[in-house]
């Protein structure tokens, strides 16, 4: 008998869009049925410490598979853990859906090691542990683990920085300028032609920068249609090609892209 979990989870409420590619990539790629797995689905940030208490569904599936109430600190370490006669396999898009923290990532994939517990992944199947793995494999394998985790944090540290660089309020002025100093473009509006304040267009932004980042990282050209219909579709908001252009070039210059 085996216990099959499946977690997905995005960081931004309207990309219903990615989560379930992320639920149909995994279904399709490992032939399972909806009705073997126990699903846990959530929109959350993986990255910001302060806000890891809001995600109630990885934290319930932490104490599903690992009885995180009842076992502590010490009972790992002396192996009083409480493993299951049945194996257990968790199927996550990517482990940057886990945590995007270098230590959590990591940590994660260390208790499943001692929990016996088995983590699938659409794009990078060989991370999975094995049977009679020796100390070697182990090495060669933890490397690998750590520099998933490490590609995981550094990406999400990337975008906050040059989001931040790009990206200034003046608050003697009132206004937001782009790294150069200069004034930060004319008003936007959502499609229902209200103006997106600060923080909106700050979040605008941020998105456009991961998006691009995305797009340029797995060199597609020729995306700046794709973008703004995922943008006029999950934020509401209709874009020029010359806005995503301007970010595109700033990336390029603060060293992004």
């Amino acid at each position: 008998m085996t216990r099959k979990y499946l977690y997905a989870r995005v960081s931004h409420e309207k990309l219903d869009q990615d989560v379930k590619l992320q639920i149909n990539s995994l279904m399709e790629a490992y032939g399972l049925d909806r009705e073997e797995i126990k699903l846990y689905v959530e929109e959350g940030s993986a990255y910001k410490q302060e806000k890891f208490h809001k995600r109630t569904e990885f934290l319930s599936m932490l104490n599903d598979i690992f009885d995180n109430d009842n076992i502590s600190v010490k009972d790992i370490f002396l192996g009083n853990l409480r493993k299951s006669d049945e194996e257990i396999i968790i199927y996550v898009y990517s482990t940057d859906r886990l945590s995007r923290i270098f230590e959590h990532n990591l940590l994660f994939q260390i208790l499943c090691d001692l929990y016996n517990v088995y983590i699938y992944t659409f794009n990078k199947r060989e991370v999975v542990r094995k049977d009679g793995e020796d100390v070697m494999e182990k090495f060669a394998r933890y490397i690998h683990l750590s520099m998933g985790a490490y590609s995981s944090e550094k990406y999400s540290s990337d975008i906050s920085k040059h989001t931040i660089k790009a990206t200034r309020l003046d608050e003697d002025e009132g206004i937001t300028k782009s790294y150069k100093g200069n004034v930060w473009g004319k008003p936007i509006y959502d499609k229902d032609r209200n103006e997106l304040n600060i923080d909106k267009r700050i979040e605008l932004k941020a998105y456009c920068i991961k998006r691009i980042t995305q797009y340029e990282e797995n060199k597609i050209k020729r995306y700046y249609n794709a973008l703004l219909d995922d943008i006029s579709r999950n934020l509401n908001v209709g874009l020029s090609k010359a806005y995503l252009t301007g970010i595109k070039k700033e990336l390029i210059q603060t060293g992004v892209i």
